[in-house]
């Protein structure tokens, strides 16, 4: 088979390749050729004019995701990736290599940093909550060793900081503060088992007294954790 060198001057690939590895010319390579258009691509992208044109663009897309055609292309795709175990292992494949390109991390970056992103990854995570494939998790890592020796250092580090945190609350003190807010948690509004919660934690300096409490049931004290967040 007959070969040849590319004749582009900044061409990485300096060896011999086949002719069908070359544009019509037979002088440069499909592989340099790509990348021209590529960075050119990248360059308007980042003009006034590629700027308004991927804002027409998103504008399109999101007015089209409304359509029941989109709806019906979205359900014929998610039952071929459920049946079809070829299809599934190529955009998963694909989905990585774009996860590692640079364009996608740098989209991802953005994705990541935006509004929308964070109130998308709120409700999946409250829906996940709910599930029951969570609860299952749940209770099997709360069954683990991992899960008992780090509960017995938070429990260590706890103790040592309600000893050297000022201030002091008795049990009848908690008992009327839960009483007073009707045995709901303040966060959620559900009433159960209420846990104390630190509106300022202790560990930013807050104090251990009757003010600096407020009742939250355990998943909503697990997720506030050490900020300062008072539902009061």
């Amino acid at each position: 088979m007959e070969t040849r060198i590319c004749k582009k001057q900044d061409c990485r690939c300096q060896n011999p390749q086949p002719l069908n590895e070359f544009t019509r010319n037979k002088t440069i390579c499909n592989d340099c050729v790509r990348c021209y258009y590529r960075n050119y691509a990248l360059e308007w992208k980042n003009t006034s004019v590629g700027k308004k044109s991927r804002e027409r663009n998103n504008k399109i897309k999101r007015e089209n995701r409304q359509t029941e055609r989109y709806e019906q292309e979205k359900a014929r795709i998610r039952e071929r990736w459920q049946t079809d175990k070829e299809f599934r292992q190529k955009e998963k494949e694909r989905a990585r290599k774009w996860r590692e390109s640079e364009q996608g991390q740098k989209w991802l970056k953005e994705w990541h940093q935006s509004q929308e992103y964070k109130e998308y990854h709120k409700k999946y995570r409250d829906n996940y909550y709910k599930t029951e494939a969570y609860q299952q998790a749940s209770r099997k890592y709360q069954q683990s060793e991992k899960w008992r020796k780090m509960t017995q250092k938070r429990d260590a580090q706890r103790r040592a900081l309600e000893a050297n945190a000022p201030g002091f609350f008795t049990q009848d003190e908690w008992e009327a503060l839960c009483a007073k807010k009707n045995y709901c948690c303040l966060a959620c509004g559900k009433k159960g088992k209420l846990t104390i919660d630190h509106v300022i934690p202790l560990s930013e300096g807050g104090i251990n007294s009757i003010d600096n409490i407020q009742p939250l049931c355990k998943s909503c004290n697990s997720r506030k954790g050490a900020q300062t967040i008072d539902y009061r």
